[in-house]
C-alpha cells in the first residue's frame, strides 16, 4: 500500500523520457508541495534537469515554468520529442 504524502499536493504526470524521475503510477503522482513554489522549484525539488522538460502544462493550460502552484494543480511534463 502507498502511503499519500502529508500537506498540500499537486498530481505530476510525466510523459516520455520524462517517466524515468518518477514511480511508475498510472494517472498521475502526488507530490506534496511547498506553499508559493513554482514549476522550476518542483523540477529542481524533484531533479529533473529543466533542460529535459520541453513543455509544461497545468491544469490543460500550457504555461511558463515561473507559474506557482496551488494545492490540487494537475501538472503535465512533457519531453522534447527526438526523430530523425
Amino acid at each position: 500500500m502507498t502511503e499519500k504524502p502529508a500537506g498540500p499536493t499537486v498530481i505530476v504526470h510525466p510523459h516520455g523520457e520524462l517517466t524515468s524521475y518518477f514511480s511508475r503510477s498510472y494517472g498521475g503522482v502526488p507530490v506534496q508541495i511547498e506553499p508559493g513554489i513554482t514549476i522550476d522549484g518542483l523540477l529542481a525539488q524533484l531533479g529533473v534537469p529543466a533542460k529535459e522538460v520541453w513543455l509544461v502544462a497545468k491544469n490543460g493550460e500550457t504555461v511558463k515554468r515561473d507559474e506557482t502552484l496551488q494545492p490540487g494543480d494537475l501538472l503535465e511534463l512533457f519531453a522534447p520529442v527526438a526523430g530523425g
